[in-house]
C-alpha cells in the first residue's frame, strides 16, 4: 500500500520570522519618516509645565453647588410655567370669557391662536436656533391638537385661548435663562401648548405626526403617580386570528405608556386540552415577565421585554382564566409593588367555548368509531365570584378595565369591570384604539393629586436635542378649592448640559458619572454618546462600569450612598479602569489603579455624580505658554470658510487668501488647504462648552479661537476668572503648530498620492491636521478610534483595519503613535535610588524597558545620550491616513522575496494536481484583519466587506486552532443595552450619505439653518446586543513569539505561521500550501465561520439581563381621588347597568372627594 505523503512541518519558520521583522521595521521607519515621532516627544519634553494640586472635596463641591443652582432654576421656571397656567384658566373662567369666543377653532385670532400643523397658522416669523436644532420662534409658543380630538369642540376651543395667556411667562423664563429647552403644557382635553413655537415633525410623505399629551409617559406619571399595573390576557384558541392581534395591541398601548415609577406585569391565562381526534395540548397559564412571581419596574428593558414576548405569543388552548385571576392579585399583593393603586387590564373574547378543536376529555372509541370528548364550556360566574373574592383581600382594591375583542358575549367582561370600579370596551379592530381606550386614560389623568413634581426617564429628543428629561408638575385649578386637573406642565432637560458641567471639572485621567437612584449610570465615559444613539436607551448599572470580577469590593457603598443622596469620598488601591481599544466593538482595556471617588448628591433631582482621582490625579499638569522668543506659524481654525465671511475677513482680512482653500482638488472630495495646517477645539477645550455647541453663528466661533490660538500673551484668564478657555488649550495649539512646516515637506505632491492626511490629537481636546480641512463641530479626538488605539496600545504602534474615509476619498489605514508627557531628567534624585529596578519612576536613568513603572526606556534630547524613562500618561496621539491599496502594496514587497513567497501558486506538495498557494495576512490585536488580498476589489461603500473582518471569516480553521489550541486569542463576551440593529443590509444607506454629504461643505457646523436635524436613516433601530470579541494574549506564543501547525477542515487546509510584530499591534500570519475547498454549497464551512466570529449579535429578551434595579427608593403616594366611571354591559336581551344612577353625582364629587 502506498504511503501518503504527509504535510511538511514549519519548512518556511526563517523566512516568516524574516518578513516579520523586515514589516516590523518599515513600519517605524514609515512612522519616523511622516510623524517624526522622536522629534514631536522632544517637542513635548522640552516644553514646560504648570503644576496644580487639586482637592477632590472642594472640586465635588463646587459642582454639587453648580448643579443644585441648575436644577433649582428649571424647578422655579417649571412652578412658574404651572401657575401661569392656573392663572390664565381661572381668570379665563372667572371672567367668563368663553362666551366670546367663536364656535369655529379657525375663527380665533391670529394673535390668541398658533398651530403646529397648519402653515398659515404658523408663528412666523421663523428662525433657526442652534438650541432646538430647528426653526423656531422665541417669541410665540404654539397649540398642537390630537387627531383624536374634535378641534371645534368647546373645550378645547376655551383651552386654546385661555393657555395662550402662558406665553408670557415662557418667554420670561427663556430671558432669565438663555439655555432653557422645550416649555409646555399638556391639557386633559388633548391638546398642548408648545414653546418656541415650530412647525410639527412630520413622517416620510409629509404629514405632521400625532401628538396626545395624555398618551405621554411624563403626562401620565405626573397625573397618575405610581401604580401597579397587571394585564391578564385571555391566551385561548377562540383568540386567535384578529382577536388575538386587538389583544396584543391593547398590552402593549398600555405598556408604552407606563413609566419606570410604575410596576407592571403580563398574564398569559389559558391551560391544556384535547383536539377533536383525542390528541393532547399541553398549555399553561404563564406570567411573561422575567420574574415570574412579582411585579417588575416598567423600566424601559422591561417594557421592551415584555413587548418581546408578546410580539411571540401565539394563541392556544382552554379559556381558564380562574388561575390567571388569582396569580394576577397575588402579583398586586406582593412585596414588589408601589402599593399606591392597583389596575387591572382584561382582554377577552368572553366566549363561554372555544371551538369544536378544544375537548375537555380524551374521548373514546365505540364499534362505530371515534367519539371525541365534550367541547369544554366555562362558567364564567365562577370567574367572577373569585374575582370578588380576591379583589376583597387586596389593598388597595384593583380597578379592572375590560376590553371585549370581536364578541358578541358582553356578559363576563361587563361583570368583573362594572364591578370594580372600572369598563369594559368592545373592540373590533386596532384602528382609533387610543381613542376606544380613552376612558382608561381619562382615569389615570383625574384619578390623584399631588403636588410634586416629577422626574421622568431619559428619552431620545424626537427633535434632535439627544438624551432628555423631562420635567412634570400637574396643574390643578385654585377655583373653589376644587383642585380639578388641568393638565400637566412640562421642562426639559438635556443630559449633554449636565455631561458639559461635570465634564467642565475634568483633568488628567479624571473622569465623571452620573446615576439615578436605582444605581444605573445616565452618563459615563463608557457609555454611548446620544449621537450615536438610535432608540431611548438602556441603562446598566454603574457597578457593570466600574467594577471587575467583584472588584473593588466596597464599591457597592459608595453606590448605596450616591443612591441616597449622600456625600462623602473612599479611596480604593484597586480602582477599575477601562479604555475602549479602539471602536466599541474591539471592547475594553481593563487595569487598575490606586484611586478616589468623591461623590455628591444633587440637590433638587433624582440624581448623583462622582469624580473618580487616580492617585497621579491629584496633580493636574499643563503645558505653560510658549517663550516669546519661538517663532510660529500663524493658527488657522478648521472652519476655513468663515474667513470669507463679512466679519471674517473684517476681523482677519488676509486669512482666506493666506488658507488659499482648494474647493475642487481631484484627490480630495472636500475644500483643503495645503497652504496651512489647520486646529479645531473639542467642547471639553472650553470654560462653558455648551455655550460653544449652543453658538449658531460659526464665524463668531472662528474668529475667537483664531484670535486666542495667535496671541502671545502671558497672563491667561482662567476658567475661574471669566476665560474662555481652559488652561494649556492655547500653549497646545502654538506648540503643534511647530509640526507644520515639517508636515508640509513631508507631504508633498507626491506623497500626498498615498498618504492622505497626517494629525495630532491631545487630551485637552486640541487638534491639528494637515492638510487643512474642515472638521465636524463638536470633534473631540480624544473619543476617536485612532486615539483609544494608541491609549491602549501606549508603547507601540497601532494600526486599524481599512474603513472608508470620512471624505469619501476611499478605502484608508489609520496609523497612529501615543506621545507622552513631558518629563525632565531626575537620575540624580533619591527616588531612582530608592525604587527597585522594575519600579523606577519617570524621569530616571534606565538601560531597559523592564527597569521602568512605565515600560518604557528611551533616548531624550534633554538628557544628553543618556536613556531615561518615560510617563506612563499619555499626553497625545499623532497619526496618519494612507490609501489601503498603497499600504497593501508596501507590505506585499517584504513579503514578495524568498521561498513560496506570498500570493504565488504552486503545485500542492501533498496532492500535485491541486494548485496551492501562500495567502498571507495581517492580523490586529482583537483578531480583525487588517490586510488581505481580497480587500482590494471589494466596494469601498460596502464597508462590511473589508472594516473589522475577523480572521474567522477568512480563516476560520487557523482561528479555531489559536484560540482553542494555543489560547493567543482569548474570547470576551459583553451585552451592549445600548445597541444598534439593522433592518437590511447597510450598504445602500452608507452610499447615500456618503455622496450626498460630500456636496454641501460649508462651514464646521453640520446645522442646516434650512432643513433643520437630518433625521436618522431608517434602517436603524435601537436593540439588545451580545458583543462578542477577542483579545490577544502573545505570552501564549512563548520566546519566539510564534506558533506553526497544520490545519485541515470543511474550509481550506494547509500549514500556518502565526508571528508577533511586538512593536506593534499587528501579528503576521503566513498559510502555506493552502488549498481552498468549495464553500459555496458547504454548509459545514459556513458553520466552522461563526463558531469563533466576532461582531455583534441582537439578543431576544436580553433584558432580562437587566432587569431589576438594586435599589428602588418606597415612591410617595398621591391622594387618590374618588373616580366613578359610568359602566353598562348587556346580557342576553337585557342591559346591565351598573354605578350609572350614581354618575351625575359622581362627577361632582370626584373633584371635592377625596380618599
Amino acid at each position: 500500500m502506498a504511503c501518503q505523503s504527509l504535510p511538511p512541518r514549519g519548512g518556511l519558520v526563517a523566512q516568516v520570522q524574516k518578513w516579520a521583522t523586515e514589516i516590523e521595521g518599515d513600519m517605524l521607519t514609515l512612522t519616523e519618516d511622516i510623524f517624526g515621532t522622536q522629534k514631536v516627544q522632544q517637542m513635548f519634553d522640552s516644553s514646560l509645565y504648570e503644576i496644580q494640586f487639586k482637592d477632590g472635596n472642594q472640586v465635588a463641591d463646587e459642582v454639587q453647588n453648580t448643579l443644585a443652582d441648575y436644577f433649582v432654576k428649571r424647578e422655579q421656571a417649571l412652578n412658574d410655567v404651572a401657575k401661569a397656567a392656573v392663572n390664565a384658566h381661572d381668570n379665563f373662567y372667572l371672567k367668563n370669557l368663553g362666551s366670546l369666543l367663536p364656535n369655529q377653532l379657525q375663527n380665533l385670532s391670529f394673535d390668541t391662536y398658533f398651530d403646529t400643523d397648519i402653515p398659515s397658522r404658523y408663528p412666523e416669523p421663523l428662525a433657526y436656533d442652534t438650541r432646538y436644532f430647528q426653526k423656531v420662534n422665541v417669541t410665540r409658543g404654539c397649540a398642537k391638537i390630537s387627531d383624536q380630538v374634535d378641534r371645534n369642540s368647546k373645550d378645547v376651543i376655551e383651552t386654546v385661548a385661555w393657555t395662550s395667556d402662558i406665553n408670557k411667562q415662557y418667554v420670561e423664563n427663556l430671558k432669565n435663562d438663555n439655555f432653557l429647552k422645550w416649555q409646555y403644557f399638556g391639557s386633559k382635553f388633548g391638546l398642548s401648548f408648545t414653546f418656541p413655537g415650530r412647525p410639527w415633525t412630520t413622517n416620510f410623505v409629509g404629514f405632521t405626526k400625532d401628538y396626545d399629551p395624555r398618551l405621554r409617559p411624563w403626562y401620565i406619571a405626573a397625573t397618575s403617580g405610581p401604580k401597579d399595573v397587571v394585564i391578564v390576557i385571555d391566551c385561548s384558541l377562540s383568540m386567535e386570528g384578529n382577536r388575538f392581534r386587538i389583544a396584543k395591541a391593547v398590552a402593549k398601548t398600555v405598556l408604552a405608556t407606563l413609566t419606570r415609577n410604575d410596576y407592571v406585569n403580563i398574564i398569559c391565562a389559558r391551560f391544556s386540552h384535547w383536539d377533536e381526534t383525542g390528541k393532547w395540548h399541553y398549555y399553561e397559564t404563564t406570567v411573561l415577565g422575567c420574574y415570574k412571581d412579582q411585579l417588575i419596574p416598567a423600566s424601559l428593558p422591561n417594557r421592551k421585554s415584555l413587548t418581546s414576548v408578546i410580539d411571540n405569543l401565539e394563541a392556544g388552548g382552554t379559556s381558564e382564566m380562574k388561575k390567571g385571576f388569582q396569580k394576577a392579585f397575588q402579583l398586586l399583593r406582593g412585596s414588589h409593588r408601589t402599593g399606591c393603586q392597583s389596575i387591572m387590564i382584561v382582554i377577552t373574547d368572553g366566549e363561554k367555548n372555544d371551538g369544536p378543536k378544544v375537548r375537555c376529555s380524551p374521548g373514546y372509541y365505540t364499534r362505530s368509531g371515534f367519539v371525541p370528548g365534550p367541547i369544554c364550556r366555562y362558567d364564567w360566574e365562577k370567574v367572577v365570584d373569585e374575582i370578588t373574592a380576591q379583589n376583597k383581600i387586596t389593598n388597595p382594591k384593583a380597578r379592572i378595565f375590560s376590553y371585549l375583542t370581536i364578541s358578541k358575549e358582553e356578559s363576563f367582561a361587563g361583570k368583573i369591570a362594572c364591578s370594580n370600579q372600572g369598563i369594559m370596551v368592545k373592540l373590533e379592530s386596532t384602528e382609533n384604539l387610543i381613542s376606544n381606550m380613552e376612558h382608561y386614560y381619562n382615569y389615570l389623568a383625574s384619578g390623584s393629586f399631588h403636588t410634586q413634581i416629577t422626574w421622568t426617564a431619559p428619552y431620545l429628543d424626537a427633535s434632535g436635542l439627544g438624551l432628555t428629561v423631562t420635567l412634570a408638575s400637574l396643574v390643578t385649578s385654585g377655583r373653589d378649592g376644587s383642585n380639578e386637573t388641568l393638565g400637566v406642565a412640562g421642562i426639559d432637560v438635556t443630559l449633554a448640559e449636565i455631561e458639559d458641567l461635570l465634564q467642565r471639572y475634568e483633568w488628567g485621567t479624571a473622569y465623571s458619572f452620573l446615576i439615578n437612584t436605582d444605581g444605573e449610570a445616565i452618563f459615563h465615559p463608557r457609555l454611548k454618546p446620544s449621537s450615536e444613539l438610535v432608540d431611548d436607551p438602556i441603562f446598566v448599572s454603574i457597578d457593570q462600569l466600574e467594577m471587575s470580577q467583584g472588584r473593588p469590593k466596597n464599591f457597592t457603598k459608595v453606590r448605596s450612598e450616591m443612591q441616597e443622596g449622600k456625600s462623602g469620598s473612599k479611596h480604593f488601591s484597586n480602582c477599575v479602569r477601562g479604555i475602549p481599544k479602539g471602536d466599541y466593538e474591539d471592547g475594553v482595556d481593563i487595569f487598575q489603579v490606586p484611586c478616589t471617588y468623591y461623590y455628591r448628591g444633587i440637590t433638587g433631582s433624582t440624581y448623583a455624580f462622582a469624580f473618580n482621582l487616580a492617585d497621579s490625579d491629584k496633580q493636574d499638569r499643563y503645558l505653560k505658554n510658549l517663550n516669546r522668543s519661538v517663532a510660529l506659524p500663524t493658527s488657522y481654525f478648521c472652519a476655513m470658510f468663515d474667513y470669507d465671511t463679512i466679519y471674517g475677513r473684517e476681523r482677519i482680512p488676509d486669512g482666506y487668501n493666506q488658507l488659499d482653500v482648494q474647493r475642487n482638488n481631484l484627490q480630495y472630495n472636500v475644500p483643503v488647504s495645503f497652504a496651512h495646517s489647520i486646529f479645531t477645539l473639542a467642547p471639553r477645550s472650553y470654560c462653558e462648552p455648551s455655550k460653544y455647541l449652543l453658538q449658531g453663528n460659526s464665524t463668531l466661533i472662528t474668529v475667537a479661537a483664531h484670535v486666542y490660538a495667535n496671541s502671545r500673551e502671558t497672563n491667561n484668564r482662567s476658567c475661574l476668572n471669566g476665560g474662555e478657555f481652559k488652561d494649556g488649550v492655547r500653549a497646545t495649539i502654538q506648540l503643534t503648530s511647530l509640526l507644520e512646516d515639517e508636515w508640509k515637506q513631508k507631504l508633498d505632491a507626491t506623497r500626498r498620492q498615498n498618504v492622505k492626511w497626517v494629525y495630532i490629537g491631545v487630551r485637552n481636546g486640541v487638534f491639528r491636521s494637515y492638510p487643512g480641512n474642515i472638521v465636524k463641530k463638536g470633534y473631540d479626538p480624544v473619543k476617536r478610534p485612532w486615539y483609544l488605539r494608541s491609549l491602549t496600545n501606549p508603547n507601540k504602534i497601532a494600526i486599524s483595519t481599512a474603513y472608508l474615509d470620512s471624505a469619501g476619498i476611499g478605502k484608508v489605514i489609520t496609523i497612529s503613535k501615543a506621545i507622552k508627557e513631558g518629563i525632565f531628567d531626575i537620575s540624580n534624585s533619591s527616588l531612582c535610588n530608592t525604587e527597585v529596578i522594575g519600579n523606577l519612576p519617570a524621569g530616571c536613568a534606565c538601560n531597559a524597558d523592564s527597569d521602568c513603572a512605565s515600560k518604557s526606556c528611551y533616548n531624550t534630547s534633554t538628557s544628553s545620550d543618556a536613556r531615561i524613562i518615560q510617563r506612563e500618561n499619555v499626553e497625545a496621539v499623532i497619526a496618519m491616513d494612507i490609501l489601503y491599496k498603497d499600504y497593501y502594496d508596501r507590505i506585499q514587497k517584504k513579503l514578495n522575496s524568498g521561498q513560496k513567497a506570498c500570493e504565488v501558486e504552486y503545485q500542492c506538495p501533498t496532492n500535485p494536481s491541486k494548485i496551492c498557494v501562500t495567502r498571507c495576512y495581517l492580523v490586529d490585536n482583537v483578531a480583525n484583519i487588517v490586510t488581505a488580498k481580497e480587500f482590494l476589489s471589494d466596494n469601498q461603500y460596502d464597508e462590511v466587506q473589508y472594516n473589522r473582518v475577523t480572521l474567522s471569516f477568512k480563516q476560520p480553521e487557523v482561528m479555531s486552532k489559536l484560540v482553542h489550541k494555543y489560547r493567543v486569542f482569548q474570547r470576551r463576551e459583553n451585552i451592549d443595552f445600548q445597541g444598534t440593529c439593522k433592518i437590511s443590509d447597510a450598504t445602500t444607506s452608507r452610499v447615500v450619505f456618503r455622496q450626498s454629504r460630500n456636496k454641501s461643505w460649508r462651514g464646521f457646523s453640520e446645522d442646516n439653518s434650512n432643513q433643520g436635524p437630518f433625521p436618522p436613516f431608517q434602517n436603524d433601530y435601537g436593540c439588545i446586543q451580545d458583543v462578542v470579541g477577542y483579545e490577544a494574549h502573545p505570552e501564549t506564543l512563548g520566546q519566539s513569539r510564534m506558533v506553526y501547525d497544520y490545519f485541515t477542515g470543511p474550509c481550506s487546509e494547509g500549514f500556518f505561521y502565526f508571528i508577533q510584530l511586538p512593536r506593534t499591534n499587528l501579528f503576521l500570519l503566513v498559510v502555506e500550501n493552502y488549498l481552498q475547498h468549495d464553500t459555496y454549497f458547504n454548509i459545514n464551512c459556513h458553520i466552522a465561520r461563526r463558531v469563533t466570529a466576532a461582531g455583534s449579535f441582537e439578543l431576544k429578551n436580553g433584558t432580562c439581563q437587566n432587569a431589576l434595579s438594586f435599589y428602588t427608593k418606597k415612591p410617595i403616594c398621591p391622594t387618590i381621588r374618588k373616580v366613578l366611571i359610568p359602566c353598562s354591559f348587556n346580557t342576553g336581551n337585557t342591559l346591565s347597568v351598573i354605578n350609572v344612577h350614581m354618575f351625575v353625582i359622581a362627577t361632582i364629587l370626584a373633584f371635592f372627594h377625596v380618599i
